[in-house]
């Protein structure tokens, strides 16, 4: 009974806004991190270097303009006097104001990071359990425009139990909530209070909030409350299996459900992009964006930018402007897996390719709804070889009946109308040979229905 009058009293206290009473992001944010890039190794100077090269490279004009500095800028300890967390010197020999202006003298945002735990997910670094108003005044001190806050070492004392992990499972109430794991004290507990916090200062200064909450404690329930985004995965990495997996756990039936994610919500977040990192070739990191603009993800790059030309396969990626109109399109509905899923189950996307055949034996249709009656359809062909693929516009992709022109949206040329709902030869089916890991990607316009 003591549970469920503590649960009462948590949703009596909580802001009566919306998740985004502010205004901000009617559509996903777009921006950079530093974590996918240099990990721990990260420094104002490399921070500048990013900065300087994406706006070379004109990606602001594109929407790429949040830089977030990840894990490791602060010391062990924080200041006895102030309580405040202290930049490390040799990493940030100006600070992090500095640095802020810095970002935002060029039109740039500018985005730092903690953790709801004891410490970050570093092991040792101070994290902002209970120091959350104390943490909120430096981001207000540093005119931080995005906080993004992890789930690392959720108990006072630190404590895990699971070693070698920042974890501390609640293997009772994960149990009863799979596929989303649950930590002590739960994700919602923590994070609640940062976000009121945060709520407080509001009319100083919107801040955008990231809970890098990994898909636990039912982040789906809370995070359109709390904050902006939220991360439904684990973190991604450089390899074809990682984005699967994780684009798998995003398309769980939890994530879309009605009044989790959009315009008026927030937006599921299943980790940043690798593009041009050199982890997986292009095709895979060609699918990987066709894939994250289309579920309306955050685009948040994660490779370093000083390497990248306006020449290259990774750049024509990021800026293809027919995806990031996808992405930033305004109805903000999340594509879906339309044909041989893998996380549509009671256990979602959890136990990834030991618990889904289709993993690495399908070729997949992802596809949803634009603005103005379109639709956007993404084929992934999944096997390790080419496949001679017929899709069916009805069968496979689950369009409604009626004759639609449709734009390859990777060569922005048309291809043959599709008629859905007819005899295969009037147009009823798209075929052709996709390569290993490879995408095509389309948006349909009605020209009429049937």
């Amino acid at each position: 009974m003591l549970h469920i009058l503590l649960l009462c009293k948590i949703l009596i206290m909580a802001p009566s806004t919306s998740g985004l009473p502010d205004g901000l992001h009617p559509t996903p944010p777009m921006g950079w991190t530093s974590w996918n890039t240099f990990f721990q190794h990260n420094s104002e100077e490399k921070m500048k270097s990013q900065a300087d090269a994406l706006l070379d490279l004109e990606l602001d004009k594109f929407g790429y303009t949040i830089l977030t500095i990840d894990d490791y800028w602060q010391l062990p300890s924080r200041d006895n006097a102030t309580g405040r967390m202290i930049p490390d010197p040799e990493k940030f020999p100006n600070g992090i104001l500095s640095l802020s202006n810095y970002f935002h003298e060029r039109g740039l945002h500018i985005g730092i990071y903690s953790s709801a735990g004891r410490f970050t997910c570093s092991g040792n670094l101070p994290g902002s359990l209970s120091y959350e108003k104390t943490d909120v005044e430096m981001l207000l001190e540093y005119e931080i425009d995005y906080f993004k806050y992890d789930n690392c070492y959720p108990r006072l004392d630190g404590s895990v139990n699971i070693a070698g992990t920042g974890i501390y499972i609640d293997w009772t109430q994960s149990l009863e909530h799979l596929p989303s794991l649950w930590q002590s004290p739960s994700e919602e507990s923590r994070y609640q209070v940062m976000a009121e916090e945060i709520a407080k200062v509001k009319d100083k200064r919107n801040i955008t909030v990231e809970l890098c909450a990994w898909g636990f404690g039912n982040v789906e329930s809370f995070g359109p409350r709390l904050g902006h985004l939220w991360r439904t995965t684990f973190d991604v990495e450089d390899t074809w299996d990682s984005l699967l997996y994780n684009i798998d756990v995003n398309d769980e039936n939890r994530y879309r459900a009605e009044g989790v994610q959009g315009p008026n919500h927030g937006w599921n977040y299943p980790d940043g992009l690798f593009i041009g990192k050199g982890g997986m070739t292009d095709g895979e990191y060609r699918t990987m964006f066709a894939l994250w603009c289309s579920v309306k993800s955050p685009l948040m790059l994660g490779s370093d930018l000083t390497k990248l030309t306006r020449e290259s396969e990774a750049y024509k990626i990021i800026t293809n402007t027919n995806l990031i109109d996808v992405n930033q399109d305004p109805l903000g509905v999340q594509a879906q897996c339309l044909k041989d899923c893998c996380s549509h189950g009671s256990t979602g996307g959890l136990i990834g390719a030991s618990g889904c055949y289709h993993f690495h034996h399908s070729w997949q249709v992802w596809g949803g709804p634009l603005a103005n009656d379109s639709f956007v359809i993404v084929v992934v062909n999944r096997f390790d070889e080419e496949q001679q693929i017929s899709m069916d516009w009805s069968v496979d992709a689950k369009l409604p009946p009626g004759r639609y022109a449709v734009q390859d949206l990777w060569s922005g040329e048309m291809v043959d109308d599709a008629a859905v709902g007819a005899e295969e030869w009037e147009g009823g089916a798209f075929k052709g040979i996709l390569p290993a890991h490879e995408n095509w990607a389309f948006k349909l316009l009605p020209l009429q229905s049937v």
